[in-house]
């Protein structure tokens, strides 16, 4: 999709296409990391719980790091924050690489994944600002759009690449691949314009800390959304990557089977982004909760072990759901924050989901193995049902106002 120059300028609107076009380079390159990482390590000599370690370490840093990426984000120049981000994720990938290329040393790998998280602490909210910062509050949404859009497809095809990749060269590789889109990404976005700061800068970073935090507070439906989006990550998306390949394995055919449903999950999340630019509402996080109605087959369906054709419609509505909600939530707080708090607040969203995810993934593996993967996923179910009727009946949590 593309995004009007008549709508934010010529300037902007070439920009914007910078970054998209960055974002998908950027995505694409760290979904290979994601498949090739395991095998690397194992390749090296390294264990499964050195797998998990090197897979955490990344995680784990960028939760301690995003508050305060978020606060660099409102008082920095963005772009150059995140051409420095690039650049220093992408020499973390071509060491990560090397290390596992020659002699593989453990608290080096963790040491570099921390890093890598953390550049990602600071990417993550202050790309969210520039959206807001190129893009101006009526056009968030298309430019949210284009970007899921970006994210989607390189999710979706770049594990199929990385597949074919592993079969011709080492996992190692692909990971210094990673490294060279960094690069890439880091050298369009150094062309997009780089905008001023935002806060005052003559203000601490506690009280920068502070005055987020109250105008997160302030902020009914963002704290609220933001928890709904935890519990969906904790209950549903850990669930779903823990125990649904184990469904596959036991009952709908193995790997194959289970990487055709998360095509369909991939196809459905770039139709919902795609159509996301179109949706106009003066209720966006009504149409935002009531869209989530639309992922509760995939759990129940995944639950009962049902064949796979009849499967994929449901991972396509829940891809789809996920792919639109994203954009109107995230267009929605870049055009209700104030301008000089817009990546510290992104911030906080971001920390919902990336603290609560791996807490879902980590507690879905023991779950299944002491109760099975039916209950598992019907209790999924209910979290999803429960939490999306809660807000659904809470006017509150669907008003949105600035903050106070």
């Amino acid at each position: 999709m593309s995004v009007s120059a008549t709508a934010v300028g010529e300037n902007h609107a070439a920009a914007i296409r910078r970054f998209v076009v960055a974002t998908l380079v950027s995505v694409t390159g760290d979904a290979l990391t994601l498949v090739a990482l395991p095998f690397a390590v194992l390749a090296a000599g390294g264990t499964a719980a050195d797998v998990g370690l090197a897979m955490s370490a990344r995680a784990v840093s960028m939760v301690v790091f995003l508050l305060l990426g978020g606060i660099a984000g409102d008082r920095l120049p963005r772009t150059t924050l995140l051409v420095t981000s690039n650049v220093l994720r992408a020499g973390v990938q071509l060491a990560v690489g090397l290390t596992l290329s020659t002699a593989a040393s453990l608290p080096v790998l963790l040491l570099l994944q921390a890093g890598h998280g953390a550049a990602s602490a600071v990417y993550l909210p202050t790309a969210s600002g520039l959206v807001r910062q190129l893009a101006g509050g009526e056009t968030v949404q298309r430019v949210n759009a284009a970007l899921n859009t970006a994210v989607a497809v390189a999710m979706t095809g770049a594990p199929v690449l990385a597949g074919l990749l592993l079969i011709w060269v080492l996992p190692s590789i692909c990971i210094m691949l990673d490294g060279a889109s960094f690069l890439i990404a880091a050298a369009l976005l150094a062309t997009v314009p780089r905008g001023r700061a935002e806060a005052d800068r003559g203000a601490g970073v506690l009280d920068d800390l502070r005055l987020g935090w109250r105008s997160f507070r302030s902020m009914t439906w963002l704290w609220a959304g933001v928890l709904y989006g935890g519990m969906f990550h904790l209950a549903v998306q850990g669930t779903l990557h823990v125990a649904g390949p184990v469904v596959a394995a036991r009952a709908l055919g193995g790997g194959p089977a289970w990487g055709i449903l998360m095509g369909a999950n991939g196809v459905g999340a770039i139709a919902g982004s795609l159509a996301a630019s179109r949706v106009r509402s003066a209720r966006p996080l009504t149409v935002f909760y009531r869209l989530f109605v639309l992922a509760l087959p995939m759990p129940i369906a995944l639950a009962f072990a049902v064949p796979v054709w009849a499967q994929c419609p449901s991972q396509a509505a829940a891809g789809f759901a996920i792919g639109m909600g994203s954009v109107l939530w995230e267009s929605t707080i870049q055009r209700t924050a104030p301008p000089d708090q817009v990546s510290r607040l992104s911030a906080y969203d971001w920390l919902g989901s990336s603290a609560l995810r791996p807490l879902g993934l980590a507690a879905a593996g023991p779950a299944v193995d002491l109760l099975g993967t039916m209950p598992v996923f019907l209790a999924a179910t209910a979290v999803l049902a429960g939490t999306t009727m809660v807000m659904l009946a809470w006017p509150a949590a669907q008003r949105v106002s600035p903050s106070a």
